[in-house]
């Protein structure tokens, strides 16, 4: 990705209304630290859990979530950017932060762009989390298993996000009851050894593995093409 050193330094507006493009590094050098979450971040209310990529800080006040495409994707979509909102919520109401926008990164390059937190990101993030809440509210009153979704919808979704077995601790409640967990093994394509067993909340309500990204990373479901 060449030395941080060739990029220029520029100047960062903290409260953007406009998506950027620019440089990594140059994101980097206008005094952003970058750190690896150890930990997901939970909501006080329990209804949304998620662990951005990456996270840029600077000083105690600002918190910014960085998310990653994949190598050769240099575009994005609506997902992303509820994402972005989603985690920009997050980082608010746990870290005590602001989170005045987010990055997404391609990987295999130097290039980023940042995604405004403005309220119409939130009010699109409140309105997607809502939709799925009631979807899941509404199925399990009854016996009705919907068809899965055809298009991309689950691509970032938080419900569909596998997460690593844990007996006692992972497991989805529904009903105030915790469920059987719905788990898949992933195993490295190099040598077939287990890099895991992983379940989610959505999967284990409807038995399946949604297509996730991150569960495609892990080759335990592949992509929607809609």
């Amino acid at each position: 990705m060449g030395s941080p050193d060739a990029y220029a330094e520029v100047t960062i507006d903290l409260h953007p209304t406009a998506v950027r493009r620019l440089n990594w590094w140059s994101l980097r050098k206008a005094g952003f630290d970058c750190q690896k979450p150890p930990d997901p971040l939970t909501a006080p209310d329990g209804d949304l859990v998620g662990k951005p990529w990456r996270m840029l800080t600077k000083g105690n006040p600002i918190g910014v979530p960085v998310i990653r495409r994949h190598q050769g994707n240099s575009d994005w979509g609506p997902q992303h950017e509820v994402r972005i909102a989603a985690y920009c919520d997050l980082i608010e109401k746990c870290q005590n932060q602001s989170a005045p926008f987010g990055v997404i990164l391609f990987a295999g390059t130097t290039e980023c762009v940042i995604i405004p937190n403005t309220p119409a990101m939130q009010q699109r993030c409140r309105q997607a989390l809502a939709s799925v809440q009631e979807f899941l509210e509404i199925q399990a009153r009854g016996t009705h298993i919907p068809a899965a979704p055809t298009d991309k919808r689950c691509i970032g979704c938080p419900y569909g996000k596998p997460r690593e077995f844990q007996r006692g601790k992972s497991e989805s409640v529904f009903n105030e009851k915790p469920v059987t967990p719905y788990t898949t093994n992933s195993v490295r394509p190099s040598d077939g050894k287990l890099r895991g067993t992983f379940h989610c909340t959505c999967g284990d309500r409807f038995k399946w593995v949604p297509p996730h990204k991150d569960a495609v990373n892990l080759g335990i479901a592949k992509p929607n093409s809609g």
